[in-house]
């Protein structure tokens, strides 16, 4: 990451007026404000935050003029990273905010900074902030309704379920008889399938809450957010959370070691940071890192953070008895086939693909293959980037990384075949010679709620599969034309960052074909050649290794695509 030094740093505020009032247990709400931060540095880039400022009614105008006045602190100086200058602010403004009694608006403008900068510094790179920060692409984010009045909520709840919403959450802590009121006539508008919280904002007594609790159980809701004082004792959250069968969450309005209690205490079975309010990205960056330390669970959605760093990540899960339970579909079909035996029985996983929008075309045509060509996936419906990732069958050999460190077996007890139905999930095959197959509709849906329930199973009406009439069909991966599964063998085998290299060059790779920049075929070739360029180097042992291999894969790989670019312009 280059240095930033930061020109000019505007505030907006704004306000839109609502339909409705919107009521909450302190207040009314009569428009929806919101903060915006632009920051520009030395070298033109720019970068968007947010600053939180929601309540009370000046209080949008207000955090702006903060922002306005805390901008010499920062302007003209150098940071190396982004949370360089959320260090300094929160450093230099602890005794004002103390003085002033503003501790929430200086927290709030501090996040909305921070956020810029880091948009700034990834806009800057070229790359999405997600990726920066070492994410990996998401097809979508889960959402849900909010900001829902105590009067009627059912109606309200309704109409966006027609929408397409599934998922509520209901502004309560008025008084008991009526919140339960509300719930149940949401949760019978909704129906039973329907995700449903609820969010007190600090207005019980333990006492209250507890009773609360406890009546709302055969609602069945999601979570029970911030039912009393974020300052309470931890003694009553602790008794909170004995008594009550709903999952407690909160940390919206935490801050610091707030979060480090919480997470130290486990009262909380959700924890909730807002980046707009506190610690911005760097904050809370560094929450999430110990909430997976300290044991919680990870449903993992994509296949990176293991390929990348597999040796680490369940190295602290180790330590932490984090539990992961994998999000990918052919991942999650293994989790719950290994459920059919004990441990060591398993002689082999066998991992199905669908074969891509390629498995029947000519060979001598992979040149001309077009953008458009390899986004016309037959069977599911996904990002660009995967979805390149299924054309080439990199995804597969992901993949087998992905099952080698999740489930401990070697790369030559993990398989592949194509299966273009996508009905089989994936097998597991036992010592005695059974076949253990996870079958299910190709919706994203399922391995998602199994990841969240897991152990239990949720009855849920996203549909069932219906056999008769299906046809089931096997196919050996032919490596003439998919040579990406065989680069993913050869990563695995050769250890260390190997795999982390492979997942950087084929990034750069994919990116650069939907680009126009390289031809279909040179994707692989871009990955090939990015493993001989860095060559052999060790397990990354923390965040900062993982993000070096990866740096130098990057740079490896962009100079092959700029030559092979070049190349086909000629």
């Amino acid at each position: 990451m280059n240095p930033i030094k930061p020109v000019s740093i505007e505030a907006f505020a704004y306000r839109v007026p609502t339909a409705a009032p919107i009521k909450v247990s302190f207040g009314t709400f009569r428009d929806r404000p919101m903060v915006l931060v632009r920051i520009v540095d030395a070298d033109g880039a720019e970068g968007w935050g947010e600053i939180w400022c929601n309540w009370p009614a000046v209080g949008a105008e207000h955090r702006a003029r903060l922002a306005d006045d805390f901008k010499d602190r920062v302007i003209g100086r150098t940071y190396a990273t982004p949370d360089q200058a959320f260090r300094q602010l929160t450093s230099e403004l602890e005794v004002m905010a103390l003085q002033t009694g503003e501790s929430g608006p200086i927290a709030a403008v501090i996040s909305g900074i921070d956020i810029a900068l880091w948009d700034l510094a990834a806009r800057r790179e070229g790359t999405p902030l997600y990726r920066a920060l070492g994410g990996a692409p998401r097809d979508s984010v889960p959402v849900y309704a909010t900001g829902i009045n105590p009067d009627q909520p059912e109606k309200f709840a309704a109409a966006r379920y027609a929408e397409g919403h599934r998922a509520f959450k209901l502004k309560t802590g008025f008084d008991n008889a009526r919140d339960l009121r509300n719930l149940r006539a949401m949760r019978e508008a909704v129906g039973k399938d329907a995700v449903l919280t609820c969010d007190a904002n600090q207005a019980l007594s333990v006492e209250s809450a507890i009773e609360f609790a406890q009546a709302a159980a055969p609602i069945d809701l999601q979570w029970f957010e911030e039912a009393i004082r974020v300052d309470a004792p931890v003694e009553k959250w602790r008794a909170l959370a004995k008594a009550s069968p709903i999952p407690l969450a909160g940390g919206e309005n935490f801050q610091g070691s707030q979060f480090d209690d919480a997470i130290a205490d486990d009262v909380l079975r959700v924890l909730q940071p807002d980046v707009t309010k506190w610690g911005g990205i760097t904050g809370n960056f560094h929450v999430a890192e110990a909430a997976v330390r300290a044991g919680k669970r990870l449903a993992l959605a994509n296949k990176e953070p293991l390929v990348v760093a597999g040796e680490l990540i369940l190295g602290e899960a180790r330590r932490s008895g984090a539990e992961i339970v994998p999000v990918d579909s052919e991942h999650s079909a293994i989790h719950q086939a290994l459920r059919a035996g004990r441990d060591g029985e398993a002689r082999r996983l066998v991992l199905t693909a669908s074969g891509g929008p390629f498995r029947e075309r000519r060979l001598d045509t992979f040149e001309s293959i077009t953008v458009a060509d390899a986004l016309a996936h037959p069977t599911w419906k996904m990002g660009p980037k995967i979805t390149i990732d299924s054309a080439t069958m990199m995804n597969k050999g992901l993949e087998v990384i992905e099952a080698h460190f999740l489930f401990g077996l070697p790369g030559e007890r993990i398989d592949a075949v194509i299966h273009p139905q996508s009905l089989i999930h994936s097998f597991v095959e036992f010592v005695d010679g059974s076949l253990v197959a996870q079958l299910a509709r190709n919706d994203m849906k399922f391995p998602i709620v199994y990841a969240l329930c897991y152990p239990d199973r949720l009855e849920n009406s996203f549909g069932r599969l219906e056999l008769v009439a299906q046809r089931l069909d096997f196919l050996e991966v032919d490596p003439r034309r998919y040579p990406a599964v065989g680069l993913a063998r050869q990563a695995l085998a050769a250890g260390g960052g190997m795999t982390a290299i492979l997942n950087a060059g084929n990034e750069v790779g994919v990116a650069a074909f939907l680009e126009g920049k390289i031809s279909f075929p040179d994707i692989v070739g871009v990955v090939s050649g990015t493993m001989d360029t860095v060559g052999t180097m060790p397990s990354p042992r923390s965040l900062e290794d993982a993000e070096a291999i990866d740096r130098a894969a990057r740079d490896a790989a962009a100079a092959i695509v700029k030559r092979r670019g070049a190349a086909v312009a000629r």
